[in-house]
């Protein structure tokens, strides 16, 4: 009798020691999902840091313009195209708050994003430190734009952020875009 009790205790045990490398070994194998990075240098993550909630995404993705506008309640204008290169673009909008339109180059990881918002402030979602962040004048608006480049030495400018009649514009792209040729890009979006 005490054998079959010793060995039933041995199984059990051999069986508890199975269970607990297989969840030890599974925990040890998960990587921490660090989210992903846009354009922007937003990090984005499916989860909140806290709970392990699930965030909402506030973003709808859209056919065309048109039902983007008619999501956030308000118009864009935005440049038909920024060059022969961004062929690829996305509409995006927040109801009642926010247009994104996203030109992209066919199989590149390039992006521009153009934002406009109702208010005020920063909306362009980008937190990077910039080596030159200076203001100019808009010619045709009288707006103040704030640009922002990595590179003191470089004309190109990786950000632009501004406000005119009671809303709030960004543009931003990791390439970065010559100073002039943002300039004149900004004067067509309204």
């Amino acid at each position: 009798m005490k054998r079959k009790w010793k060995s039933g205790r041995t199984a059990g045990m051999i069986v508890a020691l199975v269970v607990f490398l297989a969840v030890g070994m599974t925990a040890c194998g998960q990587e921490d999902s660090p989210g992903q990075r846009t354009q922007t240098g937003e990090a984005q993550s499916a989860e909140a840091q806290t709970g392990g909630e699930q965030i909402a995404n506030p973003f709808t993705d859209c056919a065309d313009l048109q039902e983007a506008e008619e999501i956030a309640g308000f118009s864009i204008t935005i440049p038909e195209k920024l060059s022969a290169d961004y062929t690829e673009l996305t509409y995006r909008a927040i109801e009642g708050e926010l247009i994104e339109v996203i030109y992209r180059q066919p199989g590149q990881e390039d992006e521009i994003r153009i934002r406009k918002a109702i208010g005020e402030g920063d909306i362009s979602g980008d937190y990077r430190e910039y080596g030159i962040v200076e203001t100019a004048e808009e010619e045709s608006s009288g707006a103040q734009v704030t640009m922002k480049g990595e590179d003191k030495e470089s004309e190109e400018r990786q950000a632009a952020i501004w406000e005119n009649d009671g809303y709030a514009y960004s543009l931003t792209t990791d390439q970065g875009i010559d100073r002039q040729e943002l300039i004149k890009i900004l004067q067509t979006i309204q």
